[in-house]
């Protein structure tokens, strides 16, 4: 009931590089703060190695071993989803 689930989200290939899905994110946490949510939950693909980075960049917490080898996490037992979490900023719902 406090965790919220962002999915399905990317940047056109054209409009990369340009920080916009680093706002995007921002954006969408500070709605999830405002909603009364206290933590965010995503997954990203094994073969999104730009995903991983930005969502390290923003302060989320993987729950894998950064050390392995992603492709590792294709195999059995993984579903080859790499799982994230961030706390929310309580300021962020005060900040609109």
């Amino acid at each position: 009931a406090q965790t919220a689930e962002i999915k399905r989200i990317w940047t056109q290939r054209t409009l990369r590089q340009q920080g916009l899905a680093g706002r995007m994110m921002q954006a969408l946490e500070q709605r999830a703060s405002l909603a009364g949510y206290r933590r965010i939950f995503l997954t990203t693909g094994f073969r999104q190695p730009e995903a991983v980075k930005l969502y390290l960049s923003l302060g989320y917490e993987a729950h894998f071993d950064l050390h392995r080898d992603p492709e590792e996490y294709s195999l059995p037992p993984y579903d080859g989803r790499l799982r994230f979490t961030k706390t929310l900023d309580v300021a962020l719902r005060h900040s609109a």
